[in-house]
């Protein structure tokens, strides 16, 4: 016997009336996550661009929840690429947290966005590219095109989850990151130093790593600094333990090319937990 559910949202499916688009687009909202998912696939099925707006707000307040079926629609991934090109601000934000679902197009066009006139739609597009770029993973071309571009255009939307994501990567981006740190007069250096002292992150390690072999004696002055001030945190000594455990060899190589010593660290490394220690000691 069907449910009170299975009825209602069978009588939605039949009803191409105002009323029903307007329950549907409510069930979005609903606490319940299998009403918010049987909606979103009736709103699909029946299309039209309200229903795809509201499922792109739906998709900016839960963008992993839809994800799936939002990147199986082709009309839905029509109506996107409008939205975020020629929409109004909010359906333009929308539009940008939904871009993800394009794959690596939407990638490219998040590039874009990050250089859109409304801050709110930039904050949007930086927050969405946080979501696609997973932290120790090597990033696409298009993811790697769009991290520079969220570096360059970081003061429209001062999301620092960006210089997260930028720290746990190599080669460019770690280079336009050491060279922030080497300018007094970069607005984003602060917030960078921020991350760097209070953070607790494979990536934070993996730049504070990257500062100890830069030529500019300043930055592996105040990498130093900042290891020797935090090497007491349990956080951050997991943090560290983690990069340097699954850090490549090449990397762990030039690094040791630099050390005759650790000397943000004790000589004999008694203070490290065992962990770290055997980490730190085979760099030497």
């Amino acid at each position: 016997m069907p449910s009170p559910l299975d009825v209602t949202f069978e009588a939605l499916r039949g009803d191409a009336g105002l009323e029903s688009l307007a329950l549907a687009l409510k069930a979005l909202e609903e606490p319940h996550d299998g009403i918010r998912r049987r909606a979103a696939a009736l709103l699909l099925a029946r299309g039209g661009e309200a229903a795809f707006a509201g499922l792109r707000r739906a998709c900016e307040r839960r963008p992993e929840e839809f994800h799936a079926a939002l990147a199986a629609s082709i009309p839905f991934q029509a109506s996107l690429r409008e939205a975020v090109s020629s929409g109004e601000g909010a359906q333009r934000r929308a539009a940008a947290a939904c871009l993800p679902v394009l794959g690596a197009e939407g990638v490219l066009l998040l590039s874009k966005v990050l250089e859109d006139p409304a801050q709110e739609v930039r904050v949007a597009a930086a927050q969405a590219l946080c979501r696609v770029i997973r932290p120790g993973q090597e990033p696409t071309r298009e993811q790697g095109e769009a991290l520079l571009a969220s570096l360059r255009t970081y003061r429209s939307h001062r999301q620092s989850a960006i210089l997260e994501v930028a720290m746990g990567q190599e080669g460019l981006a770690h280079r336009v990151l050491l060279n922030v740190l080497a300018d007094p007069g970069d607005p984003r250096r602060e917030d960078l130093q921020d991350l760097l002292t209070r953070s607790a992150t494979p990536g934070v390690a993996s730049l504070l790593l990257a500062m100890l072999k830069d030529i500019r004696e300043r930055l592996r002055d105040e990498a130093g600094d900042i290891l020797k001030a935090r090497r007491g945190e349990p956080g951050f000594q997991k943090a560290l333990a983690d990069f340097l455990s699954s850090a490549p060899p090449r990397h762990l190589q030039r690094l040791a090319a630099t050390l005759t010593s650790i000397p943000w660290w004790p000589d004999d490394l008694a203070a490290a937990p065992e962990a770290l220690r055997l980490h730190l000691a085979a760099l030497l």
